[in-house]
């Protein structure tokens, strides 16, 4: 699509001033060994396109692979990111890796909208990416939003079968346009596991108004390590843009905004998400508190 992939590199960084040893195992290929510093960060180029060690092509979705992704392991604290370009220059992303604190077994996905884009086209893609840690992983999949279509599921309708990985597979759920169910079709969907998986989620690429168009994804955390208590800040962008998406993972979740101590302003079922945007900010910030633990998504 005119959002296809196109630059990526993965960065690695680290607080200590003498240098620390790292090796950057890619699945099903060679390891990349090396040494980083406070000064001296170090930064490796994945390659180009929508088939790398990073990327799944579209054919690859709803597939069991053992030949994408990274893991990276250093003697001491290091910082990983990878960085994307795409769309002919005009998006870019970014996934920060959350370390061991990735990794968990319950998951609420978090995307950009598409409630108001115009229009909706394949070029809004929203995934699901999952690697497993052990062998004889089961993964399963519930609350995707009815009338569905899975990019290369179509007979398994809305929601894909159970899977089991071994350690390092991986695994992609994916909608795109002009599927209008497809549009908030995994916000919210759960992703649970019987051993600690990683996943990444987002859109690439996806829209928060009617015509904007970027990239927005990150590796996220599991239940047990999200909080009732956030505080988000403002950015330069336009109101309509500037969006705090909210995701109950049980049902009854009360929602108190900014100093609200009396009722609540929202209550959220299981899967059920909210969306705030920047007319909801006082002075710059944002307060929110739950009674219930949510996933909490900024963009």
């Amino acid at each position: 699509s005119a959002s296809s992939a196109q630059d990526q590199y993965l960065y690695i960084s680290t607080p200590s001033t003498t240098p620390v040893n790292f090796t950057i195992k890619q699945i099903g290929s060679t390891n990349i060994t090396g040494t980083v510093s406070k000064s001296t960060p170090y930064a490796y180029n994945i390659g180009y396109g929508t088939d790398t060690q990073l990327m799944t092509p579209r054919i690859e979705a709803n597939s069991i692979r053992s030949d994408k992704g990274f893991i990276i392991e250093a003697d001491d604290m290091v910082y990983a990111a990878v960085r994307v370009i795409a769309g002919n220059n005009n998006q870019a992303g970014a996934l920060v890796s959350k370390g061991m604190a990735a990794l968990g077994t319950r998951f609420r996905i978090g995307s950009l909208l598409n409630v108001t884009a115009n229009p909706y086209t394949d070029n809004h893609y929203t995934f699901v990416s999952i690697m497993a840690t052990e062998n004889n992983t089961l993964v399963s999949f519930s609350d995707i939003k009815s009338g569905a279509l899975l990019i290369n599921n179509t007979a398994a309708g809305n929601t894909p079968s159970s899977i089991m990985l071994n350690s390092g597979e991986s695994f992609v759920m994916a909608v795109e346009g002009p599927t209008n169910a497809n549009r908030d079709a995994l916000i919210g969907s759960l992703v649970s596991s019987d051993k600690p998986i990683a996943v990444n989620c987002g859109s690439f690429t996806g829209s928060n108004a009617a015509t904007n168009l970027d990239l927005g994804f990150d590796q996220i955390v599991s239940a047990e390590r999200t909080g009732k208590e956030y505080v988000f800040i403002k950015s330069t962008g336009q109101a309509d843009v500037e969006k705090v998406l909210l995701i109950a993972d049980v049902n009854n979740t009360e929602v108190y905004l900014n100093n609200n101590a009396g009722l609540s302003d929202f209550t959220l079922s299981a899967g059920q998400y909210l969306v705030l945007d920047g007319n909801q900010f006082i002075s710059g910030s944002l307060y929110v508190r739950t009674s219930e633990k949510v996933f909490a998504y900024q963009t």
